[in-house]
Formats: structure tokens, C-alpha cells, sequence
């Protein structure tokens, strides 16, 4: 479980015990990424679209 201390949200993910990593798992974590990518941005706070728009460096860019 991972959190970000900028938002309230919680990140976690499942595997399975003694699973072996593959090729295939690997692309298959990297598609898995867009989801959580998609997932972890899809609501953007009010100071957050004005920090955007002005351009200004948020969350250590």
C-alpha cells in the first residue's frame, strides 16, 4: 500500500504468492500502469487546474 501525502487517495495492488515474473507479466504491469495512471488522474482539485493552466511547478516537478 502506497499513499500520496498531497491527495486522499490510496494506491494498492494484489499479486499472487510465489509468482514467477515473465515477459509477459512485465507488459502486462505496464498496461495495468495506464489503468492506475488513468484512475490516479481523473480528478484534478480546483488549485490543482489553476497550477495547471497558470503553468506553475506542483508536486516537485
Amino acid at each position: 500500500i502506497s499513499s500520496n501525502s498531497n491527495n486522499n487517495i490510496a494506491t494498492t495492488s494484489i499479486a499472487e504468492a510465489n509468482a514467477e515474473l515473465t515477459v509477459q507479466s512485465t507488459v502486462e504491469a505496464k498496461l495495468d500502469d495506464k489503468i492506475k495512471h488513468y484512475i490516479d488522474t481523473c480528478y484534478v482539485s480546483a488549485s490543482e487546474t489553476f497550477c495547471r493552466i497558470m503553468h506553475y511547478k506542483m508536486h516537485n516537478e
